[in-house]
């Protein structure tokens, strides 16, 4: 349940929500309208929806039909619906790893988010961790181990989206890690057949 939802009767919110979302998707006979979402939102993050701030942080981020979008005040909106109790580290995270007008794209910050959701659980972080160390950002020189290491280790947990990032990553190489053919024949493989649902071959 989202912090500050029983401040205000259910009708409140389910209102407040089709209304965000007619404004800024549209609907029959009506534009999608970004300032319209915006207010909505707002009123209700005033109310205290911690859902509105990150949907807030969201919109601002992405921008809408007569909304630009806006760095600086994504970023405040994020973390306001973290500081409410929203685990949103890997939203932000993107926000510092691609920047926004207004906000500069932050390698350090964008690595200090995901490292606090992969220690909340949130084990699809190491995903945008590896790429972060793979590709490197402002003030984050790439990293090719690390990269690894994180594609590795989601790996392990089951997920073959992992599996196709290794083949490339040993396919291409990075600072650090040399190219290594015989790894991303496996690691390819392995993917293909995971994703067709065939057994794993013994490595």
């Amino acid at each position: 349940m989202q912090r500050g939802r029983g401040r205000c009767p259910p009708s409140f919110w389910r209102r407040t929500n089709d209304q965000d979302h007619r404004s800024r998707h549209g609907a029959p006979g009506l534009d999608p309208d970004g300032p319209r979402a915006e207010a909505y939102l707002l009123e209700a993050g005033e109310a205290g929806s911690a859902g509105a701030l990150l949907s807030l942080g969201n919109l601002y981020a992405g921008g809408a039909p007569g909304l630009d979008p806006d760095g600086p005040k994504a970023e405040t909106y994020y973390l306001k619906a973290e500081g409410a109790g929203i685990p949103d580290a890997l939203l932000l995270g993107s926000l510092y790893q691609d920047g926004a007008p207004g906000l500069e794209p932050d390698g350090p910050r964008a690595e200090a988010c995901y490292l606090r959701a992969v220690e909340a659980g949130y084990t699809e972080a190491l995903l945008l961790l590896g790429s972060l160390y793979r590709d490197g950002a402002p003030g984050l020189e790439p990293d090719g181990p690390r990269a690894e290491a994180c594609y590795l280790k989601r790996a392990e947990g089951g997920c073959i989206e992992a599996l196709l990032l290794l083949g490339s990553l040993y396919r291409d190489g990075a600072p650090g890690l040399e190219p290594d053919s015989g790894k991303s024949r496996y690691y390819l493989s392995l993917y293909d057949q995971q994703a067709e649902g065939s057994p794993a071959p013994g490595r």
